[in-house]
């Protein structure tokens, strides 16, 4: 019965097709050990396009279960209950844009981390504060126009600011800024030249 048993091992050890590209591998020479242990997978290149859109997927994904439902908790929580549906939409469509911006920050700078807190706080907080035209392409100043311009409590008229759209506006502008960031990056992408180092 043992031999049996190692017959049975045997055939199941050669129908299995990893180890069948294995012994096919050895069977051509004497090959080192990483060519033998990780033969080359058949994949097809990734377009570009996928790449930016994938890493965007996945943060707006992370942002969707996070940050929208603190968002809206916190309507909830300041006994604004019907501020919770346009908070939500500032915040999925801000988030959206916000990660389209920092993908393409990441695929054309270096030191994007640096460069990403310098558009926040220079750009956004500072010069967008007083410059209406970069409050209309500011994924911050835009998602508040969201919520100023649909929430229907007694607040968010304030936060309402001239030269900038407000509601369904800012979402349509948020929607832009969006694709505009990911067409960028997917652009730069592809013009990348890798490099050696920590590049």
């Amino acid at each position: 019965m043992p031999r049996a048993r190692a017959d049975a091992d045997v055939y199941r050890a050669i129908a299995d097709p990893t180890r069948r590209a294995i012994l096919d591998r050895l069977r051509a020479g004497p090959a080192p050990v990483p060519s033998v242990a990780m033969p080359p997978l058949p994949l097809s290149p990734v377009k570009f396009s996928t790449i930016v859109t994938g890493r965007w997927l996945g943060g707006w994904f992370v942002t969707l279960l996070t940050l929208v439902p603190a968002m809206v908790l916190a309507t909830v929580v300041a006994d604004i209950p019907e501020g919770a549906g346009p908070m939500a939409l500032a915040a999925a469509t801000g988030s959206a844009a916000y990660i389209g911006l920092f993908v393409m920050i990441g695929a054309i700078t270096r030191r994007s981390a640096i460069w990403a807190l310098a558009v926040v706080f220079l750009g956004e907080r500072l010069l967008g504060g007083y410059l209406s035209g970069i409050a209309q392409i500011s994924p911050m100043w835009e998602a508040q126009q969201v919520y100023a311009g649909l929430a229907r409590d007694d607040g968010g008229w304030r936060l309402l600011r001239e030269g900038t759209p407000n509601g369904w506006g800012a979402v349509v502008r948020l929607a832009t800024i969006t694709v505009v960031t990911l067409a960028i990056a997917a652009w730069r992408l592809g013009r990348l030249k890798p490099t050696g180092g920590d590049e």
